[in-house]
C-alpha cells in the first residue's frame, strides 16, 4: 500500500483578522489549502466538519481559549490524531506544560518565525501521513482476517455438515439424535443469554460429540 500525496488542508485559529491574514499568505504560498476560525467555538465546529491536516492554534482567544479548545479536541475520536501547534506569546514553562497536557504537540512563538514555522509544519504534517498510512493499513488488514476467518468458519461449518450426513448415512438413529443435540444446544444457549456467535458455534460444534460412531 502506498501513501497517498494529498494537498494538505491547514486550520488557522486566531481571533486577529491580521494574524489570520498573514499566516493564509504564508501556508497557500507554499500550496496548502487553508482554513480560518477567529474563535475556539468556531474552530471546534469546523475542525468536526472538515477534518484538517494541521491546527495552527492560537493559546489566548475569547470564547473558548487554546487550552480548553486542545483538551477537547485531543479527548474526542474522531479529532484526536489531528496535529495541533501552538502559537503563543506565553514563553513561561507553566503555560508550556500546560499546553503540552492538553496534547499540543509542537509550539511556535509569536511573533512567528516563518522558518521556525515550516520546519513544525512539514514534520508534523509528514507525521501525521505516515500514521493515516499506518491506520488504513491496519484497517486493511483487519478486513483481510475477519475474510480468512469467515472462510475457516464455512469450511468447518461443511465438515460438520459432512459428519451429520455421514452418521445419517451409516445410522438414521445416530443422525436424528445429533440434529436433536443441535438443537437442544443451540436452545439452551439461547435461554442462557449466550451470545449470538458463542450460539453459531455450539451448534455447529456439537455434532463432535458422537463422532466416534461414524468410524
Amino acid at each position: 500500500m502506498d501513501m497517498k500525496v494529498t494537498r494538505k488542508t491547514i486550520l488557522i485559529v486566531d481571533d486577529e483578522e491580521n494574524n489570520r491574514a498573514y499566516l493564509e499568505a504564508l501556508l497557500t504560498a507554499e500550496g496548502y489549502a487553508t482554513l480560518q476560525a477567529h474563535d475556539g467555538k468556531m474552530a471546534l465546529e469546523m475542525t468536526l466538519s472538515h477534518q484538517p491536516d494541521l491546527i495552527l492554534l492560537d493559546a489566548m482567544m475569547p470564547v473558548l481559549n487554546g487550552f480548553e479548545l486542545a483538551e477537547q479536541l485531543k479527548n474526542n475520536e474522531a479529532t484526536k490524531i489531528i496535529p495541533i501547534i501552538m502559537l503563543t506569546a506565553l514563553i513561561d514553562r507553566t503555560s508550556r506544560m500546560r499546553a503540552l497536557q492538553c496534547g499540543v504537540e509542537e509550539f511556535v512563538t509569536k511573533p512567528v518565525d516563518r522558518a521556525e514555522l515550516w520546519i513544525r509544519v512539514r514534520n508534523l504534517l509528514r507525521l501525521k501521513e505516515y500514521n493515516d498510512f499506518l491506520t488504513d493499513y491496519s484497517h486493511t488488514l483487519e478486513i483481510q482476517v475477519e475474510e480468512r476467518t469467515a472462510q475457516l468458519l464455512t469450511s468447518y461449518f461443511d465438515s460438520m455438515f459432512s459428519i451429520m450426513r455421514a452418521a445419517e448415512f451409516r445410522d438414521k438413529e445416530t443422525g436424528d439424535h445429533i440434529h436433536r443435540i443441535a438443537f437442544y444446544c443451540k436452545e439452551l444457549a439461547a435461554d442462557l443469554g449466550m451470545d449470538s456467535n458463542f450460539i453459531d458455534t455450539i451448534y455447529h460444534a456439537s455434532p463432535l460429540h458422537d463422532v466416534g460412531k461414524i468410524g
